[in-house]
């Protein structure tokens, strides 16, 4: 148990010195606004990691649809008939991510999500005009599994690390809320694990983003970003003899440049349920929903998504000895 000890120390040291504050870069302008990021495909959750790992490299490829509302509101608020009301900038955000993933080793996965929005609408303030058929940022990914397994065992440790490349440094075509102007990545330590029928993950991570803003001109507070200290919460019931999990998810995001750490303006904080199925031949249904808390731009009210997978059991696997009939 001492190595699982010595990794668990290495892990939270790099998770720290990642979320600890860095110095404010000079602002950018944009940044990708949606908050969401799937996990893995081939994983049975919508945010928070739950890693699994094969010997064979497996293969999964999927979609998820997201959509939310509200995710980006402007910040004068005007009274009417006694009530107050706000002119929401992006009211209606669908989005679909791209998804792959494979596993080798029975320790490394790779992941690769592409996030498309599919139609984007609300009333244009502030230079923020919504823009349907935009490409976000592409991110890769590994996990890698340092102790215990966490769909066999009751405690495992795993590390991973994410890079999202930016596509609007290359295009200025892009919209601004659509992607950031500079390469951003993320170190995640994930503890997990399966005790009887309840599976569970803790997931804290630190990720280095450029200082940016949207708008022109911008609000005081609620419309800029930043490296930022992430965590979630994952606790599912599971019937593997049924095939099924269902339960929650809550992942939280806090920017810590300047001082904002904890703010409401510079925190978001989504709670999910959701519940999926494993149909025969590998297909793997999600569908959940959920509600954002804290006003951090890209955290909306309101959440649906449904995931859509097919997971490739031991497609590369050596191909096994043909069996002999009769005698030698």
């Amino acid at each position: 148990m001492d190595h699982a000890w010595r990794a668990l120390y290495l892990s939270l040291a790099l998770t720290t010195w990642l979320a600890s504050p860095f110095p404010a870069w000079a602002q950018l302008q944009g940044f990708q606004l949606n908050r969401y990021e799937p996990t893995a495909a081939g994983e049975s959750s919508f945010a928070v990691d739950h890693p699994g790992y094969s010997a064979a490299y497996d293969l999964a490829a999927g979609l998820t649809l997201d959509y939310n509302h509200n995710s980006f509101v402007a910040g004068t608020v005007t009274r009417d008939a006694g009530a107050m009301s706000a002119s929401a900038i992006i009211a209606h955000q669908f989005v679909c991510h791209l998804e792959l993933a494979a596993s080798f080793l029975d320790r490394v996965t790779a992941s690769l999500s592409l996030p498309v929005t599919l139609l984007e609408s609300g009333t244009a303030a502030n230079g923020i005009t919504p823009q349907s058929g935009a490409a976000g940022d592409p991110r890769i990914g590994a996990m890698v599994r340092l102790y215990g397994q966490p769909e066999s065992g009751r405690f495992s440790i795993n590390f991973g690390g994410y890079l999202w490349i930016p596509l609007r440094a290359f295009s200025n075509l892009l919209p601004e809320q659509a992607g950031d102007q500079e390469v951003r990545g993320l170190l995640k330590l994930v503890l997990a694990g399966l005790i009887g029928h309840l599976r569970w993950s803790v997931t804290l991570g630190g990720l280095l983003r450029a200082d940016s803003v949207l708008g022109t001109p911008t609000f005081a507070d609620g419309s800029s970003t930043g490296t930022s200290l992430q965590a979630g919460v994952l606790l599912q019931y599971v019937d593997k003899k049924r095939h099924f999990a269902t339960g929650g998810e809550a992942f939280l995001d806090t920017v810590l440049t300047q001082g904002h750490a904890f703010q409401g303006e510079y925190t978001g904080l989504e709670v999910l349920l959701g519940g999926h199925y494993t149909a025969p031949g590998q297909v793997q249904l999600g569908l959940g929903a959920g509600i954002g808390f804290l006003s951090a731009p890209g955290t909306p009210d309101a959440r649906l998504l449904l995931r859509v997978a097919y997971a490739l059991k031991d497609t590369f696997a050596p191909p096994k000895a043909p069996t002999r009939v009769g005698g030698p």
